[in-house]
C-alpha cells in the first residue's frame, strides 16, 4: 500500500444506513415518585412517647429513602445504637457523666432500639 492508497478502501456502490434509534427510545423511563420510601402518617396525641420517636426516627429514614420497617436497615440502626450504649459506659468509666446521667442516657438509647418493632 502506497502514500497514496486510502486509508480505508471504498465500497462501491451505495451506502446503505441503519435506522437510527433516538437515544431517548433506548431510555427506560423511570418515575421518581415510586422510588421514594413513604413517611408514615405523623405521630398525633394518642401514640406514646416511645411510638413518637419510632415515627421520627421512621422519617429520618424515609429521608434518606430507607425505612425501618426493612429488616437489614432496622438491624444497621441497632448496631449503631449498641454502639452509643457502649460509648456511654466509657463516659461513665471515665467519670464523664454520672451514674444518675449514665442510666437516664442509656434507657433512652435502648428504648430507640426498639422503634423498628413499634411502626405499624
Amino acid at each position: 500500500m502506497s502514500a497514496a492508497d486510502p486509508a480505508r478502501p471504498r465500497h462501491p456502490g451505495p451506502a446503505v444506513l441503519a435506522p437510527v434509534l433516538p437515544i431517548t427510545a433506548a431510555r427506560p423511563r423511570r418515575h421518581p415518585s415510586s422510588e421514594r420510601t413513604s413517611v408514615p402518617l405523623q405521630p398525633d396525641g394518642t401514640l406514646t412517647p416511645h411510638q413518637r420517636v419510632a415515627a421520627r426516627f421512621e422519617q429520618r429514614f424515609a429521608q434518606a429513602g430507607r425505612t425501618l420497617t426493612d429488616a437489614k436497615t432496622a438491624e444497621d440502626m441497632r448496631i449503631a445504637l449498641g454502639a452509643v450504649v457502649e460509648l456511654l459506659n466509657g463516659a461513665r468509666a471515665q467519670g464523664l457523666i454520672s451514674e444518675e446521667a449514665h442510666a437516664d442516657l442509656a434507657n433512652m438509647v435502648v428504648a430507640m432500639m426498639e422503634a423498628p418493632g413499634l411502626l405499624g
